[in-house]
């Protein structure tokens, strides 16, 4: 259905849940397992007051 609305399908996972539930652990874990990259990104660091300010360095 996606292509067809000329969208590409999302890529990646986003772990939700409350602190210290083992979300990193586990995406590292996957992460190995499936000898992929795993970039973790804190929110501040990709957000910013201003449009393009914290996506610079990205």
């Amino acid at each position: 259905m996606l292509p067809k609305l000329g969208l590409e399908p999302p890529r990646g996972v986003l772990f939700v849940s409350p602190p210290g539930t083992g979300k990193t652990l586990t995406a590292r874990a996957f992460a190995e397992e499936l000898g992929v990259s795993y970039i973790a990104i804190v929110g501040p660091e990709v957000m910013g007051k201003y449009y393009g300010e914290n996506e610079l360095p990205i």
